[in-house]
């Protein structure tokens, strides 16, 4: 099996490889743990990790397949106390949300019920975080190219958004490293280099989406839903976080979904169907793969349904 020596992130580029509708899928609940220790290629085998939080984590993991646990971890800063973090983020459309926990005993993490937070973005109200959160790829036991890109972002960040930005374990798709994370609604954008990646940790910041170049995606929207939504909002101009609302998806054939979604400012419904196409191109998926097929999602069609 052929490899190359390039990195994955360098080699996505060089094909084209698009980089919208590439964020993690189908995740709509996050659980974002601080650990300063080493970071395991699977996160919950990293050494240091209590085990009770281990067990802790992957019971509800077992509960909840569409939740995800991240390792999070950030410099020292004269704002810090002693606690260490955790968040709880539940990024679907109606329940957007986030809650902070400062702890200083692992014990003390299995006192909150992440099911109240699962039922009511209302839950905890103590609890709640309303300002943004940006958890920025720096994992080299993944892959190499969020080591190399990754910390950069986190320090360009760091100046004005001290307290709101993290490194973060793997998120998925580090050939289009540097990538980051957005919260409370988990959007994704990659390939980003300092100022990109402030403007778009600004935009966000305003409830806004910028740059669309480099968005990767709604975590909680499949791949196909995630395209239709970039290519809708590259077409109409509807930028704000809440423009749009996923009304509905169809299954046309194995490589054709029909995507519904509606505008909230112009109370029109589009239609937009997304094709599978895998052409000439391959690229590795990381740092020191053989290259694979590179898949694109393209927009066959897109009809305004309603006015």
């Amino acid at each position: 099996m052929t490899t190359t020596t390039l990195p994955c992130s360098q080699a996505s580029l060089d094909v084209g490889e698009p980089i919208y509708a590439t964020a993690a899928e189908k995740t709509d609940v996050w659980l974002l743990l601080e650990h300063d220790g080493q970071w395991a290629p699977k996160v919950l085998e990293s050494p240091g990790l209590a085990p009770r939080t281990r067990a802790w984590l992957e019971e509800f993991l077992a509960d909840n397949p569409t939740a995800r646990v991240q390792l999070i971890r950030r410099g020292p800063s004269p704002n810090r106390d002693d606690k260490q973090r955790f968040f709880f983020a539940t990024t679907g459309e109606d329940n957007a949300a986030m809650w902070s926990f400062g702890y200083t005993d692992p014990a003390e993490l299995e006192k909150i019920d992440l099911y109240a937070l699962l039922e009511s973005p209302r839950a905890l109200p103590e609890s709640r975080r309303f300002r943004p959160l940006f958890l920025v790829c720096t994992h080299g036991k993944r892959d190499a190219c969020c080591a190399r890109l990754g910390p950069a972002i986190y320090q360009a960040l760091q100046p004005e958004w001290e307290d709101e930005v993290w490194q973060t374990s793997h998120i998925g798709g580090h050939r289009f490293a540097a990538t980051m994370l957005c919260f409370p609604h988990g959007h994704c954008f990659g390939r980003l280099d300092a100022a990109v990646a402030r403007r778009v940790a600004s935009g966000y910041a305003a409830r806004r989406l910028t740059d669309l170049l480099h968005y990767r995606g709604r975590s909680t929207y499949a791949r196909p839903v995630q395209a239709a939504e970039y290519f809708l909002r590259q077409a109409t101009g509807s930028y704000a976080i809440d423009a749009l609302h996923y009304s509905r998806g169809e299954l046309l054939d194995p490589d054709r979904w029909r995507i519904c979604f509606f505008d909230k400012a112009s109370g029109e419904t589009h239609e937009l169907t997304i094709a599978r196409v895998v052409g000439p191109d391959r690229a590795p998926a990381s740092c020191g793969e053989a290259p694979k097929p590179v898949d694109r999602l393209v927009l066959e069609s897109h009809r305004q349904l309603t006015s």
